[in-house]
C-alpha cells in the first residue's frame, strides 16, 4: 500500500543503494489519459517512491534535485494533453504534500509549488522541459547553513608555546638548564620577580659570589630597618606635636 509522503524532505530511509532518479520514472506516463490522470500518478507515486527518490543519507541540495528531476517527468507528460483545471489542481496538491513549498528557486525567488504550476503551463513537452531545466530549486536556509560547517580560521587555535630550552649543536639540552630553576619566570619579569630575588639573597646560594651576595643582603636588611625606625620617629613626633 502507498505510504503518506513527510511534507519535508528526507522522510523515511532508503534501503539498498542509491538509484539514479531515471530509474525510478515509470515508462508508462506517456500512455495515461489527461493531466488529471498523470497529476494522481505523480502524487501516488510521488509518496510511494518519496525514501528512494530522496533517500535521508544524501544532502540536502541532492535530494531536492532529484525531487525536482522527479516531477519534472511527470510535468513533461502532462503538457502532451490539453490543460485541464482539475489535473492543475491535482499536481498542485501533490506539491504542496511532497514538500515543495519549503523549497525555493534560486534564480527567481518562488517557492517550489509555484515553480512547478509554471512549468504545468507550457504548451509543449519540450516547454515543459525547459522551463524545468531553468529552474534551481533549493533547500531552506535553515538546512543548508545547518549542513554547511564553518571552517576553522587558521591560526586562530594554536598551542601555548613551551618554555624556551638552550640547546647544544647536536640540538640536546643543555645539561642543569632545566627552565624551573630560572625562578619560574622563564627569563622574564613576573610579579613576584622581588620576592624571588629576597628568596635568593636569603638562600645564600653556594656560589663564588655567595659572600658579595650576603654583603648585599645585609645592607638591604640594615636600610629597611634604618627606614621603617625613621617612620617610626616621625610618627612620634607627629602624635606629640598635636
Amino acid at each position: 500500500a502507498p505510504t503518506t509522503a513527510s511534507p519535508y524532505l528526507g522522510a523515511g530511509e532508503a534501503r539498498g543503494p542509491v538509484l539514479d532518479v531515471e530509474s525510478l520514472i515509470p515508462s508508462d506516463l506517456e500512455g495515461l489519459e489527461g493531466q488529471l490522470a498523470v497529476g494522481k500518478r505523480f502524487a501516488s507515486d510521488g509518496a510511494l517512491l518519496a525514501a528512494q527518490v530522496r533517500p535521508s543519507s544524501l544532502p540536502s541540495s541532492d535530494r531536492v534535485a532529484r525531487l525536482w528531476a522527479f516531477f519534472a517527468a511527470y510535468a513533461e507528460a502532462a503538457a502532451q494533453h490539453p490543460p485541464a483545471p482539475e489535473g492543475k489542481a491535482a499536481f498542485e496538491q501533490a506539491l504542496k504534500d511532497q514538500g515543495f513549498a519549503g523549497l525555493q528557486d534560486a534564480h527567481t525567488g518562488q517557492n517550489g509549488v509555484e515553480a512547478g504550476l509554471w512549468v504545468m503551463d507550457a504548451p509543449t513537452p519540450e516547454e515543459a522541459r525547459e522551463r524545468a531545466d531553468a529552474v534551481r530549486l533549493e533547500p531552506p536556509p535553515d538546512v543548508r547553513h545547518s549542513e554547511q560547517a564553518a571552517p576553522l580560521t587558521p591560526g586562530l587555535y594554536q598551542p601555548m608555546p613551551g618554555p624556551f630550552v638552550r640547546r647544544d649543536a647536536q640540538g640536546h639540552p643543555l645539561q642543569n638548564d632545566d627552565p624551573r630553576d630560572r625562578h619560574g619566570t622563564d627569563r622574564r619579569l613576573g610579579g613576584r620577580m622581588f620576592w624571588n630575588v629576597l628568596h635568593a639573597f636569603r638562600a645564600g646560594e653556594d656560589t663564588e659570589d655567595s659572600a658579595v651576595t650576603q654583603a648585599q643582603w645585609d645592607r638591604m636588611v640594615f636600610g629597611a630597618v634604618l627606614a621603617m625606625v625613621g617612620l617610626a620617629l616621625a610618627a612620634i613626633a607627629l602624635v606629640s606635636s598635636l
